[in-house]
């Protein structure tokens, strides 16, 4: 059975007996209260204890302040005691067993709440004592409680909170007022439903403690509220977006470079993290006493992880910028990258391997035709000729052939008088690597062979080593930073369960 049901039945058939009562109340009520005008103790003896039952019955929590580490309560308070003054015997009041005394003109006990942050609360005036005739006294009124509440944030949003509230007198000792628990058990079938915090149980222990300022006892109640937190407004309003916009700052590693947006991208994430981990300071105490949220550490530490991406896209975008500077990839950084990690990704196949390079061959022409060839072709008009090829002296910067070079006929053969722009018909300008040069051909007949294209695979082949450095690094990091979301999911999952 319900506490409400309790209380309501006790209140209606305290009413009934009130108003069966047969006659004025009034005389009887003036006569109990001229016994103890002063309102003291109430009991005859002064050494005997007046027995105090206590029993608070939470209705709703009406805030918990994470920052404040304060507890607002609203609960039903319910007293019974003893008093000594206020008994008569019904026969001489017309059978009347039961009257209602106010609260002004009766005494009551001085409990406390010991952690109290709020100035100490009495009953509400407008709620009188039902008082037996045997002098019992019952004290039922709505109070509300504003306490100290220690709280530990370790686990939040996912947390349990723990609050005792420590009732007892705060002038009597226990040789005076022996304050104990109504009940064995709390109630909570009573208890209204909060958006954000649930109730799991109320603890109810009976305390005799000792002071260092006096030698006697001192009674108190704890009672121990122990608090669930719904986490669903956290989940949908802080996790999931954090969780997404760390999932985003991977999408950095597969942004192509050539877009110009990879350091945007990470900078971007890397801001909308820092205002959400602001938004969880703001929520949470400032404790440096081990209760620190975990997700507050979490948030933390994917500002850093971000920012660590920020400076890896940035040393990609360097490597695939660096193709075009004509310098080799260092020897380090090939075996750090492309042995070591581009090992791991092809293994793990989210890389595939760049093609095998072939070796770009001299590239020449003749009579204005391009070809490219590794040997002597017979049906050709044109024969390969190599620097190792060449002999004679720079005359001029004129190189001269060797005799066995064949070449194609040029008009009449014996013809070495015809000239194109003041250079011999068969000659070959070769630029940069020989000097910008001429190379005079000797033979049957003359031709122009264009070497100016000798250089461009190994540069060809230097900006692709660098373009595979970049790739090979984004595909690494990426696989790098899911396995790190991955353990801290899995780690916080196994720290859940």
């Amino acid at each position: 059975m319900g506490a409400l049901p309790v209380l309501l039945t006790w209140f209606w058939i305290s009413f009934l007996l009130v108003s069966d009562v047969q006659g004025d109340t009034r005389p009887l009520v003036r006569e109990l209260l001229k016994r103890n005008p002063d309102k003291v103790r109430p009991v005859i003896n002064e050494s005997t204890a007046v027995g105090v039952k206590f029993e608070i019955v939470p209705r709703r929590i009406l805030y918990l302040s994470e920052i404040h580490q304060e507890l607002k309560l609203f609960c039903w308070l319910r007293m019974e005691w003893k008093d000594e003054f206020l008994q008569w015997d019904p026969a001489d009041y017309n059978g009347t067993d039961s009257v209602f005394i106010s609260r002004e003109d009766t005494w009551y006990p001085d409990i406390v709440l010991y952690q109290s942050n709020a100035p100490p609360s009495t009953p509400a005036d407008y709620v009188p004592f039902v008082v037996s005739s045997d002098g019992t006294v019952y004290a039922l009124m709505p109070q509300i409680y504003t306490a100290n509440c220690r709280m530990n944030l370790t686990l939040y949003p996912f947390d349990t909170q723990e609050c005792v509230l420590k009732f007892g007198s705060w002038a009597h000792n226990g040789n005076l007022m022996n304050i104990s628990a109504l009940v064995e058990k709390g109630e909570t079938e009573t208890y209204l439903q909060n958006g954000e915090w649930d109730l799991e149980s109320l603890e109810i222990v009976n305390n005799i403690m000792y002071y260092s300022c006096c030698p006697e006892p001192y009674f108190d109640v704890d009672y121990t509220i122990r608090l669930v937190r719904a986490p669903l407004f956290y989940i949908l309003n802080l996790m999931i977006p954090f969780m997404v916009l760390s999932l985003l700052s991977a999408a950095v590693f597969i942004t192509p470079p050539e877009s110009g947006e990879k350091v945007s991208l990470a900078v971007t994430t890397l801001l909308s993290l820092v205002v959400f981990t602001q938004l969880v300071l703001t929520i949470i105490p400032a404790a440096s006493d081990g209760t620190q949220p975990i997700i507050g550490l979490y948030f933390v530490g994917s500002v850093v992880g971000v920012s660590i991406v920020v400076i890896l896209s940035v040393l990609s975008l360097h490597a695939f910028n660096s193709k075009d500077s004509g310098r080799p990839v260092p020897r380090y950084l090939r075996f750090i990258v492309l042995t070591c990690m581009g090992t791991i990704c092809y293994k793990l196949h989210v890389l595939r391997k760049p093609p095998n390079k072939e070796k770009r061959q001299p590239r020449f022409s003749c009579y204005g035709y391009s070809s490219r060839s590794k040997s002597q072709n017979p049906q050709s008009d044109c024969t390969i000729l190599d620097n190792q090829h060449a002999t004679g002296a720079n005359n001029g910067n004129i190189f001269t052939l060797p005799d066995t070079a064949t070449f194609p006929r040029d008009g009449e053969p014996g013809n070495t008088a015809d000239t194109t722009n003041g250079v011999p018909r068969g000659s070959v300008r070769v630029p940069g690597t020989m000097d910008d040069g001429m190379m005079h051909g000797r033979g049957y007949g003359k031709a122009a062979v264009n070497l100016a294209g000798q250089g461009d695979g190994e540069m060809t082949n230097m900006a692709m080593d660098w373009v595979e450095v970049s790739r090979v690094m984004d595909r690494f990091f990426l696989i790098s930073f899911a396995l790190i979301l991955c353990g801290i999911a899995i780690a916080n999952i196994i720290q859940h369960l």
